[in-house]
């Protein structure tokens, strides 16, 4: 439904699957974490947790604001930002490589 804001039905994904992707993708400080449809920020915050630089592209502004209050809370918002626009118009090699660019 885009006039809605959401593409897709949104599914949440436990901490445990969240930390068990991070750790099979390799995912360490200095890595950049592009997640495309981030939802309630689950993976970003995971992916923070372990040094990396999170960021998430989601069309739904109360997920984008569910996703920083779980950064929030996790003490790892300084290492996570969240694009508010339709994941179709990233170019997603462009945003990984001006991250790996740019300081925390």
């Amino acid at each position: 439904d885009w006039a809605g804001g959401y593409v897709s039905p949104f599914r949440q994904t436990s901490e445990e699957v969240a930390d068990r992707i991070m750790r099979m993708a390799g995912i360490t400080a200095g890595s950049v974490v592009l997640d495309l449809g981030s939802g309630d920020g689950i993976l970003l915050v995971a992916a923070a947790k372990r040094g990396a630089r999170a960021v998430g592209v989601e069309l739904s502004a109360d997920l984008n604001a569910a996703a920083m209050q779980r950064a929030a809370e996790a003490g790892v918002e300084s290492s996570v930002e969240l694009l508010e626009q339709d994941l179709t118009q990233i170019d997603a090699l462009k945003v990984i490589e001006e991250k790996r660019t740019t300081a925390c």
